[in-house]
């Protein structure tokens, strides 16, 4: 464009300009002062013809004079835009680039609103709407590359004339002052850009449009949100926003230097832009205001008046979320604080109410008003139960004024009625029958000794007794319960003198119960073998003058133990006894029947497998005598165990470690096969106890790897952690005491359990953290191999919908062919991988489970096999559950022994022995100690009626 028809052009705009201003300084005065509209752009200034007919209101009282200025006024302004018209056509080619602004800004300022529509919508902050809403035209944009000059090789667009938006164009200018007189051209805009953009500080941005720069503060991150934005026109005004609301000039907390006005020309780009920047750096000394931001007291934000939730919907970097006044001033200066002064006496009050408010209870005399929704429900629920109570209490008092005023007193006949009635109750069960009328009985007599007790009533006594004898007394003593005398207890507790060895007796009693049996495979039974610690103490037991606490020794261990003596030099009668110091246990457990009984004992200062062979085949010939049919013999994986099975002759020879689970049972008449089981719970803990010590230091004895990863115990640790402080989360089984362990930890069978269990393998599965993979395989088959073998009845399956679970009903369950071939597999695999490594013996045997935690998987899982198919096949059960193989019901006894010594936790050989005695007296009362170390079911248990022998007093 030629500078003449340039200058040509600018004239014929200031000429219509010139001619707008004729429509009187109040038509003025109302643009600068226009109220706008709420529809989003429709901004339209009031019509010349209204304004005229003001301006004759004011001017002339003649209506006639009125009516001639008018018109003359009409018809001036419309000859001036024809005019106007005219010279915009013929400045065509001057305004091509300011039309290509506003055309190419429209666009971008229209899809940039749209987008931002969803980010910065009030809807993500519960502050009223006034302070939400969008006051600016601000909403541009983000990336700078969209306003672009046109290419030289492009076709310039038309220049229209500028157009005022439409009803409903989210780019209205609503919030600007006035339109520029005359709009820079492209390249001065461009030059200014170009400015701007390297010279803003980071996250800082430029954009132009047809009334001026936008420079915008945008969220570091996704969705973006504009956090603080300052306009500023080409006439030089400036206009600033934080948080899409404009900030007043008059605010006190908020202080830049916007007053100077520098009108945007060719003269004055730098010193305009410069401006421009020390804007944006006196705006950066200012902070987002962070509220009363304590997340203790969030749940009860809602409930503080004068307040608001501020979900944080601009990515504000100080705050995540926070509980903001409503008068909050949002801008602090920095080293001023990180609150306002409304926010930072809000925080104060928090502060100060701060027990209060997070307490679950408050004063009964607070009022209701105060009290958060929590304590109001509690206080509703303490009046309801105070209420409760005092209508029981006035009830009774009710019924005791009318007995005391209406009452009368019967006959015994009728007596014995109304107790007929009250014991033919269907709702009461046969032990609450019995009780109810043993307390009847009890309370009848003249003479509480002349009284002959129930056989279930002392059955229950002798349990409560060897329980807890100080609550028993408690309980006696209390006068709640008529219950026998402890003289009278002792008589029935030592009616069978107690023993070491095999007790004929108490197997005479097994005898008896297997002998009313119908069907014939609940004459197959498990014999369960443990060691118990005890006290090195000696009684002198008076029934049959023997002292108690010394080692048992066969005559060929005593022969034996006087040879070895004979050979040291110590004559014959220097041989000294031995206090005992550990109680080995043997107890009979029927595969389908309620038999558990402990059978035999033997006190002994340091097991060995000779001595475990010797006893072990004693205990099975004497149940075998008995038609107490041993299939399986259950122990723990210590050496001394292992050692014992090595000792016999295996059937089946052909096993991945060469181990012995299995030989020939010489003491039944038939032959039979007795298989050998390590005890499943034992093995889980050992498997956990060698995850725990796989990693790396000193302080780890081993580094379990596999297919090139390792298992390290870290693993558990750092998900434990990452997840520790959330409320829900999936691997909820973590907790302190399964993943730091301690010397009593590890005897917890459940907290082996929690760690290897299926949450724990999906929640580790799910992090996707390199190198895991293999943990997670690890974790998941211990879980399976635990949950196959421990079945404790037949509903459980479908009760907890684990079909691993379920009983065993066929000799070729596929359980049992994963067991075989996917899991044991998997160690013998693992095994020969290492051992195919140019390592040290030493470094393999690290990188390994230890070997004699994988001998006993594999004899557990051989063992159960066989012993369930002969079950199955050869004895025609119709099912058989996995726990039948378990050792728990023998730490259920060693439980009851270390509880019923009261402060002390290990008895002595004698009091081991007469409890042992007690509690087969008291059969059928079997119930499961609350926090000891096994899994025992819950089941409902039912006190025999059959007769017991009772010791005769010595006159």
């Amino acid at each position: 464009m030629e500078p003449e028809e340039e200058e040509q052009s600018l004239g014929a705009i200031d000429q219509n300009q010139k001619v707008k201003k004729k429509a009187g300084r109040k038509k003025v005065a109302s643009r600068k002062k226009v109220n706008r509209p709420k529809e989003k752009g429709t901004y339209k200034p009031k019509s010349l013809k209204n304004s005229t007919a003001d301006i004759a209101d004011c001017l002339f009282s003649d209506d006639e004079l009125r009516d001639e200025f008018i018109n003359s006024e009409e018809v001036d302004v419309a000859s001036d835009q024809t005019d106007e018209q005219a010279s915009l056509k013929s400045s065509d080619a001057s305004t091509s680039d300011v039309s290509s602004i506003v055309s190419a800004e429209s666009s971008l300022i229209t899809s940039v609103l749209e987008s931002n529509s969803s980010c910065n919508s009030p809807s993500f902050d519960s502050r009223p709407s006034s302070s939400a809403s969008f006051k600016t035209p601000s909403a541009l944009s983000f990336k700078q590359e969209r306003i672009i000059s046109p290419s030289p090789s492009t076709p310039e667009p038309p220049s229209p004339s500028y157009v005022e938006p439409e009803a409903g164009d989210s780019t209205t200018l609503e919030s600007h002052e006035e339109l520029p007189e005359s709009a820079p051209s492209l390249e001065l805009i461009n030059e200014g850009l170009n400015y701007f953009r390297g010279n803003l500080p980071k996250r800082w941005v430029a954009i132009a449009d047809s009334c001026g720069f936008h420079l915008i503060l945008h969220s570091p991150v996704s969705p973006l949100a504009i956090q603080r934005e300052i306009f500023i026109s080409f006439n030089g005004n400036v206009s600033i926003y934080f948080h899409c609301t404009l900030v007043p000039s008059f605010e006190k907390n908020f202080r830049l230097s916007s007053a100077t006005r520098i009108k945007y020309d060719a003269d004055s780009v730098q010193k305009f832009c410069d401006h421009g920047v020390t804007l944006v750096k006196q705006f950066l000394l200012y902070n987002s205001c962070v509220g009363a931001n304590d997340q203790e007291t969030k749940k009860v934000w809602y409930m503080i008046q004068g307040a608001y939730h501020d979900k944080n919907p601009y990515h504000e970097h100080n705050y995540q979320e926070t509980c903001r006044s409503l008068a909050c001033r949002r801008l602090v200066q920095l080293g001023h604080g990180v609150r306002c002064k409304e926010c930072a006496k809000l925080a104060k009050s928090i502060s100060e109410r701060k027990l209060f408010l997070l307490s679950p209870t408050a004063d009964p005399r607070t009022s209701n008003e105060y009290l958060t929704r929590e304590q109001a429900m509690n206080k509703l629920h303490e009046q309801t139960e105070t209420i409760m109570k005092k209508n029981k209490q006035l009830a009774y008092h009710k019924v005791q004024r009318m007995i005391a005023t209406e009452g009368v007193d019967i006959d015994d006949e009728l007596s014995d009625q109304f107790t007929d009635i009250l014991l033919s109750s269907n709702k009461l069960t046969d032990n609450q029958k019995m009780l109810l009328m043993e307390q009847w009985s009890q309370s009848n007599k003249s003479n509480s000794r002349n009284h002959i007790w129930h056989p279930s009533m002392i059955r229950l006594a002798l349990h409560i007794y060897s329980t807890s004898p100080a609550g028993y007394r408690a309980l006696r003593d209390s006068g709640a319960l008529k219950l026998p005398c402890v003289r009278t207890l002792f008589d029935y507790s030592h009616a069978i003198k107690a023993k070491e060895g095999v007790h004929d007796e108490l197997l005479s009693l097994v005898q008896e119960k297997v002998a009313t049996y119908a069907e014939k495979y609940k004459e197959f039974h498990v014999l369960l073998c443990d060691g118990m610690h005890i006290s090195q103490n000696l009684v002198y037991r008076k029934q049959d003058g023997v002292l108690v606490g010394y080692t048992h020794l066969d005559d060929v261990k005593e022969e034996v133990d006087r040879f070895e003596k004979f050979l040291e030099g110590k004559e014959q009668g220097q041989t000294d006894r031995v206090l005992a110091t550990e109680i080995l246990a043997f107890m009979v457990k029927g595969m389908a029947s309620d038999v558990k009984c402990v059978i035999a004992c033997y006190p002994c200062k340091v097991l060995t497998a000779e001595m475990m062979y010797k006893w072990s085949w004693d205990v099975i010939r004497a149940c075998e005598i008995r038609n107490i049919k041993i299939l399986a013999f259950v122990c723990d994986g210590l050496g001394v165990n292992r050692t014992f099975f090595e000792m016999h002759t295996p059937v089946t020879k052909d096993t991945h470690f060469g181990l012995v689970f299995d030989t020939i049972n010489f003491c039944s008449p038939e032959r039979r096969t007795l298989y050998f089981i390590s005890d499943v719970c034992h093995l889980l803990k050992t498997l956990r106890n060698a995850f725990y010590n796989s990693g790396d230091g000193k302080k780890k004895p081993r580094l379990m790897t596999i297919n090139g990863q390792t298992i390290q115990w870290k693993t558990i640790v750092r998900l434990y952690l990452t997840y520790k402080s959330d409320t829900l989360r999936k691997s909820y089984k973590l907790n302190s005491q399964n993943v730091f362990l301690t010397s009593y930890s590890k005897m917890k069978v459940r907290y082996a359990a929690h760690v290897l269990s299926k949450t724990v393998a999906i929640d580790l599965e799910k992090q996707g953290w390199k190198g895991t993979e293999e943990t997670v395989k690890y974790i998941s088959y211990c879980n399976k191999f635990f949950d196959v073998l421990n079945g404790a009845h037949s509903s459980q399956a479908g009760r907890t919908r684990n079909t691993d679970l379920a009983a065993f009903t066929s000799a070729d369950d596929e359980r049992f062919t994963w067991l075989k071939d996917v899991f044991l597999a998997h160690f013998v695999n693992w095994k020969k991988q290492v051992n195919a490594m140019p390592i040290t013996a030493k470094e393999k045997e690290k990188m390994l489970p230890p070997q004699p935690t994988m001998n006993g998987l594999e004899i557990s899982i051989r063992g159960i096999e066989g012993a369930t198919r002969y079950f199955l096949t050869v004895a025609k059960a119709k099912f058989v559950m996995a726990r039948v193989y378990s050792q728990d019901p023998l730490e259920q006894f060693f439980g009851k022994q270390r509880m019923g010594g009261g402060g002390s936790r290990n008895p002595n050989s004698a009091q081991w022995q007469q409890k042992q005695v007690g509690d087969a007296i008291s059969r059928g009362l079997d119930v499961r100690i609350r926090g000891g170390n096994s899994t025992e079911c819950d089941a409902g248990h039912t006190i025999s009626a059959e007769p017991l022998k009772k010791r005769k007093r010595l006159k």
